[in-house]
């Protein structure tokens, strides 16, 4: 064991710098929880902030939990085992978020978010904090660019005045009966922002 300042051994995985990475995947996290939760979504800042700080954890007792038992050098560990089951456990949860509705599909984006909160938790554990951060950047710049990506499809398709609806002369579906929408369809008519 190497003892770090205070005399806190670094191999048990209890030392300031194992401390630090999971106060960053607490913070990361919580930056997604809260947009999530300004959107007024249910999943949200606890459900967030819950998922990344379990990640990181589990991510840190892969790397510094058997300490005890590695050093007998009778048994060999792979880390990423842990990962690989993190990311399962997690698509069982984001499957439960994911409701399907007479054709729209609703709850994609937070199944997608708690997945992508779950990498970002365990990378910040694993000593990838940068990562971490850069996922999150990542995640609210392409939260807070919807607006701007629909106003650029609307002008695009020809479908609406660049305010983000539909000026009705646009592309629209049509039913079996000849009328239409108008041009007011997008995808968040089939696949709703969870």
């Amino acid at each position: 064991m190497t003892p770090l300042a205070g005399g806190i051994a670094q191999s048990t995985g209890e030392g300031w710098a194992q401390i630090a990475d999971f106060g960053l995947a607490v913070l990361m996290s919580g930056l997604i929880g809260l947009e999530r939760e300004w959107r007024q979504k249910d999943a949200g800042l606890k459900t967030y902030t819950v998922v990344g700080i379990g990640s990181a954890l589990f991510m840190l007792i892969s790397k510094y939990g058997f300490g005890d038992v590695v050093a007998r050098g009778t048994v060999q560990l792979d880390p990423s085992r842990v990962a690989a089951q993190i990311v399962s456990g997690l698509g069982f949860i984001g499957a439960g978020l994911i409701f399907t509705q007479r054709g729209s599909v609703r709850g994609l984006t937070s199944a997608a978010g708690i997945w992508m909160t779950a990498a970002v938790g365990a990378a910040c554990a694993a000593g990838l904090p940068i990562l971490g951060a850069l996922c999150t950047a990542c995640y609210l710049a392409l939260s807070f660019a919807k607006p701007l990506n629909r106003r650029i499809a609307d002008h695009v398709n020809g479908t609406g005045n660049g305010d983000g609806g539909g000026n009705g002369e646009g592309k629209g579906s049509r039913g079996a009966d000849g009328s239409g929408s108008g041009g007011d369809a997008d995808e968040e008519d089939r696949i709703e922002d969870g």
